[in-house]
């Protein structure tokens, strides 16, 4: 829960100050939420980066088949980024280099190598992920009395109610 996690963290230093919520993808399928939640948290913004309800829900038919093609473990970070940007989705080798580490945990190997794993099992969050999206249109548009900002890639992956 993002306000318990806030309300922890600046206990003790004022308390929660003022919010701008800016999320990617997913983060800002999580920001939108917390935004609508904002009675718990002092949010004055909303930025959404290239998420939308539609577009999200109908990703989620092949999160399987991305899940099945990628490799449980790397025998190496640099292996890993590599995988990522010759086709685990990453474009940019400093964004991967910055992003891969942190989603990865050392784990000794069969043959007593060190392997590195997947730090999140994301086929156990399978039963949430319709609900992280489903809404999410009518919730961003539902924040009033706040800047809000949704930025797309693309015209094409906007979707009627937010035209």
């Amino acid at each position: 829960d993002v306000a318990a996690v806030l309300r922890a963290f600046f206990e003790g230093r004022g308390g929660v100050p003022p919010l701008l919520l800016v999320g990617h993808s997913l983060g800002g399928a999580i920001a939108v939420w917390v935004a609508a939640e904002r009675k718990e948290l002092p949010v004055q913004g909303l930025a959404v980066i290239d998420v939308v309800e539609g577009s999200a829900l109908d990703s989620l038919k092949h999160m399987n088949a991305f899940l099945d093609s990628r490799p449980s473990s790397f025998p190496s970070v640099d292996r890993a980024v590599a995988w990522a940007t010759s086709g685990g989705g990453m474009r940019n080798g400093d964004s991967a280099g910055v992003s891969m580490p942190a989603q990865l945990k050392a784990a000794p190997g069969l043959s007593g190598d060190t392997r590195w794993h997947w730090r999140t099992d994301l086929r156990a969050s399978e039963p949430y992920w319709r609900g992280w999206f489903e809404g999410m249109s009518e919730a961003f548009l539902a924040q009033t009395g706040m800047p809000k900002l949704l930025l797309l890639a693309g015209s094409d992956r906007l979707e009627k109610p937010l035209t």
